[in-house]
């Protein structure tokens, strides 16, 4: 019996020190991980409003050449003429104004770029009344710029920083830059 409590003479337990270096080491190691994510995450909002805003900035370019090729078509139906969507249309002459759309159902031009609703049943819904975005476009010449026989469309959207784009997706900027046939 002697013998075999002898044995254990020699095996020695982790220390207190041993332990708490080791939790310590995994700390230092977990902080890291969570470093990680949280950098995605910020990475990952940024990628999202830059994706919205890329998308919302092509809806108002395929709009405006949507409503372009069916002015000239013939007669400019209702919904299109230029007391409803700030442009005139068929797309003759411009200066190379920058054209802001209406951000929100009190501002001119809302029924036609805004959220579609009862009392909006016609809006494209590239506009939202939250104020995440602002979007502007400006239509210039092709000639101007070697295009001959081209309406070049420059769409500037705009993040705000308010929720839903916080952190890394606030304040982002997309330019997409179009052209559209004379």
């Amino acid at each position: 019996m002697l013998r075999q409590l002898g044995k254990f003479d020699d095996e020695h337990g982790a220390s207190l020190v041993e332990v708490l270096v080791a939790l310590l080491i995994l700390m230092v190691i977990m902080v890291g991980v969570l470093a990680l994510f949280s950098s995605a995450l910020v990475s990952d909002r940024a990628a999202q409003a830059r994706t919205e805003l890329s998308f919302k900035a092509e809806q108002v370019v395929e709009t405006l050449r949507m409503a372009n090729a069916i002015a000239k078509q013939g007669s400019v139906p209702a919904n299109l003429m230029a007391s409803v969507t700030g442009q005139t249309f068929p797309i003759s002459s411009v200066t190379s104004q920058f054209v802001d759309l209406p951000e929100g159902p009190n501002d001119s031009y809302w029924g036609f770029w805004g959220q579609p609703g009862p009392n909006n049943p016609n809006g494209m819904g590239i506009m939202r009344a939250d104020g995440r975005y602002s979007i502007g476009y400006q239509i210039t010449d092709g000639d101007t710029t070697g295009n001959p026989g081209m309406w070049v469309i420059t769409v500037t959207a705009r993040s705000r920083g308010v929720k839903g784009y916080l952190h890394g997706g606030g304040f982002k900027v997309v330019r997409y830059v179009s052209c559209i046939p004379k």
